[in-house]
């Protein structure tokens, strides 16, 4: 597992089945692991007024402060650690989903 380096993608994307949508939303911005890389989970959109309930992606950050990090790979690591980590139980219905970098899915 390894955090994000200069030419990996920003974030990740999935759709979330509605029935693990009650478990991902407690854990937002707790950290997890996709395609190899840890990121932070992100699901609070999920509760948003007006949110579109049939929408449910769920979105894993890689670099989660571009502007605002020095840009050196510890300042990243240190950020992305002060999460605190996902419980199993999560981290296993985040290895049932199919990711696609944001980019992959922009481009579709």
């Amino acid at each position: 597992m390894k955090f994000w380096g200069f030419g990996d993608p920003v974030s990740f994307r999935a759709s979330c089945p509605e029935s693990y949508v009650p478990l991902l939303f407690r854990y937002d911005h707790f950290r997890v692991t996709v395609r190899g890389f840890i990121g932070i989970l992100i699901t609070y959109h999920w509760g948003l007024d007006g949110a579109d309930s049939l929408a449910r992606n769920v979105h894993v950050v890689l670099n989660p402060s571009p502007d605002h990090l020095s840009g050196s790979p510890r300042d990243l690591a240190d950020t992305i650690r002060r999460h605190p980590q996902a419980p199993t139980d999560v981290q296993g219905v985040i290895d049932l989903l199919d990711w696609a970098s944001e980019a992959d899915c922009r481009g579709a």
